[in-house]
């Protein structure tokens, strides 16, 4: 029977010495004391796991608390702090601290996850979150369909994500269309061996698949029905091959023409389908050695970012401004994108379902430990403790980065 892997051990993946260690190396702590990067880092962990709604009213109770004190190893303090100095906190502290912390578990990430649960399919899609103009000044202005209804503003994050979030970049002008969002996160991406972009239509420009093409990595997108291209040459037969509800027509290489004015000196391969209401649909990819096919089920493989964004919006209350200042924005969705990472090492080390239910006993899991901890501090019984709360389930231990 595999051994259950515990919250100790998913919490292990960030250990205190890196918190340590990051602060001094980013600044995060300077001229600050109650406050300090750890501190509210795991002010966060802590809010958002004991509480159902993040809120700075959340993160202040919680820092009162004794359990807080508990998990941040400060038990013996009386410290309290109010909404506005959280608020003034995170309008300031460096987002480079949380940063780097997001990028450190995504590599300890990579190195504990079974090999079967690993893939090279790299997901690219934007998420925009909206509030009142009223409340956030930052943004560009969202689509107002209704002029009657109050103006919103509006922040875009685009992501590349390959089972977990690994990549993250926040827009807030208009001008950063998502043909402007989606190539910087692409090529900013960092690729392993053999892995391939899978991105939508919201990157179109001929140019950026050029210039994606030549730094090395390969993609998958579709192109819009209405685009323009020539056929150069047939890449292989695949007339009435089936996959899903798509049937196959065609698979060639063919330039394509740039904003109508000139064709791009550039060969892509094309793969066309019709799917049951007879619409034809264009694969494009820089691929040749692929099956069509899998050409086909490679894009449909984007869905799972889809999946992602509606797993922190609802489950991670991504759509709740903690923060109306870009610099907390961009904090608490980097708290955000870590507080996934975690339950989903939970979920996939633990072969869990769902992730609702995933975020409860996590959360239980994480009660208890505080517990226990609170248990030891006032001279209980710890072996009772264990044995009534975490029976047999041992310890279990990460390789060291």
């Amino acid at each position: 029977m595999k051994k259950h892997v515990g919250v100790r051990e998913i919490l292990s993946l960030i250990p205190d010495g890196l918190l340590s260690d990051l602060a001094a190396q980013t600044g995060v702590d300077k001229h600050v004391k109650k406050l300090d990067g750890r501190s509210v880092f795991q002010l966060f962990l802590y809010s958002f796991f004991m509480d159902d709604k993040l809120s700075l009213r959340s993160l202040s109770k919680g820092f009162g608390d004794s359990s807080f004190r508990i998990l941040n190893g400060s038990a013996t303090s009386d410290e309290k702090t109010g909404k506005s100095s959280i608020s003034d906190r995170l309008r300031t502290i460096k987002v480079e601290y949380f940063e780097k912390i997001f990028e450190h578990l995504v590599e300890r990430y990579q190195k504990v996850l079974p090999k079967d649960l690993k893939e090279k399919v790299v997901r690219f899609d934007s998420t925009i979150l909206t509030l009142s103009s009223k409340l956030l000044k930052e943004g560009f202005p969202a689509s107002q369909p209704n002029p009657e209804k109050a103006v919103k503003n509006q922040i875009k994050f685009a992501i590349g994500f390959n089972q977990i979030p690994n990549t993250m970049k926040l827009f807030s002008k208009s001008s950063e269309t998502d043909e402007v969002a989606l190539r910087q996160v692409v090529l900013a991406h960092k690729y392993e061996p053999d892995s391939i972009a899978v991105f939508d239509r919201g990157l179109a420009s001929r140019a950026t698949f050029c210039e994606i093409d030549q730094s090395g990595i390969d993609f998958v997108t579709r192109l819009s029905d209405r685009a323009n291209y020539r056929v150069i040459d047939n890449n292989s037969s695949v007339l009435g091959q089936t996959t899903g509800n798509l049937t196959l027509i065609d698979d060639v290489i063919v330039q394509l023409r740039s904003k109508g004015i000139h064709w791009v000196d550039h060969p892509f391969r094309l793969v066309i389908a019709t799917n049951e209401e007879g619409k034809k649909l264009f694969f494009l990819t820089n691929r040749r050695d692929m099956g069509a096919i899998e050409i086909c089920e490679l894009y449909k493989k984007r869905w799972d970012i889809e999946v992602f964004f509606k797993f922190i919006k609802q489950e991670l209350h991504a759509k709740h401004f903690l923060s109306r200042n870009l610099n907390g924005i961009q904090v608490t969705f980097y708290m955000i994108l870590i507080l996934s990472l975690l339950l989903m090492a939970f979920k996939y080390l633990n072969n869990l379902d769902g992730y609702q239910w995933v975020r409860w006993d996590f959360r239980k899991e994480l009660r208890d430990l505080v517990n226990r901890d609170l248990v030891y501090l006032y001279g209980g019984n710890l072996e009772k403790y264990d044995r009534d709360f975490f029976g047999q389930n041992a310890p279990l231990h990460f390789p060291d980065s």
